[in-house]
């Protein structure tokens, strides 16, 4: 297992229906699970290129049941075909992906730490995974070591009234991405000149 990232998945908001009876059926075309084995098999030779792995007890750091889970609940629910929610896992393009998922833990000795970011469409969502983190606070990203320990990116160090503007996702593909995996910048490389550094 890889020790700067593990992608966890693409992950899609479901829509709701106009009643509000629950996720709406119209126009999606009818990708049954007999596509969820096309996923896997499409998966299984490539998942150590993006770090997609497993994040199931049994199965941690291999693949392929935790992955095909991840396209079943949110790529053929979302009405997309395996090719889709595939390309989708490989697009590193910046397009207009902002920072719109945080989740923060608390440590005694570094506060607030960020163990998961998500980058996309939408407002953020800021998950406190305990009562004892400080929102306004200063933010350090979390590197996770294979398989137990975290380990703060100490260079990485944002306060929250920064953190959504200033945790770009061309800053984190190119710090955290492309050093563990160099091919996303060489096929998807920086859009701008780089004002700063962390």
């Amino acid at each position: 297992m890889r020790k700067m990232f593990c992608m966890y998945g693409y992950l899609t908001e479901r829509d709701e229906d106009p009643s509000g009876e629950g996720t709406s059926d119209r126009h999606r075309p009818n990708w049954d699970s007999r596509y969820d084995l096309v996923f896997e098999r499409m998966i299984e030779r490539s998942y150590k290129e993006i770090n997609f792995f497993s994040m199931d007890e049994g199965e941690r750091g291999g693949c392929c049941d935790f992955q095909t889970r991840m396209y079943a609940d949110y790529g053929r629910e979302s009405a997309m075909s395996p090719m889709e929610y595939f390309a989708r896992l490989f697009d590193f393009s910046s397009g207009e992906k902002r920072l719109n998922y945080l989740s923060v833990r608390y440590d005694e000795c570094l506060g607030n730490v960020v163990t998961a970011v998500g980058f996309g469409v939408g407002k953020l969502k800021y998950i406190a995974e305990d009562t004892r983190v400080r929102r306004h606070d200063i933010h350090r990203l979390a590197v996770y070591r294979p398989i137990t320990s975290v380990v703060a990116y100490s260079d990485f160090i944002m306060t929250s009234d920064r953190i959504e503007t200033g945790l770009t996702f061309e800053l984190f593909k190119r710090r955290v991405l492309c050093t563990e995996q160099p091919w996303i910048c060489a096929k998807y490389g920086p859009r701008t000149a780089w004002p700063f550094d962390f």
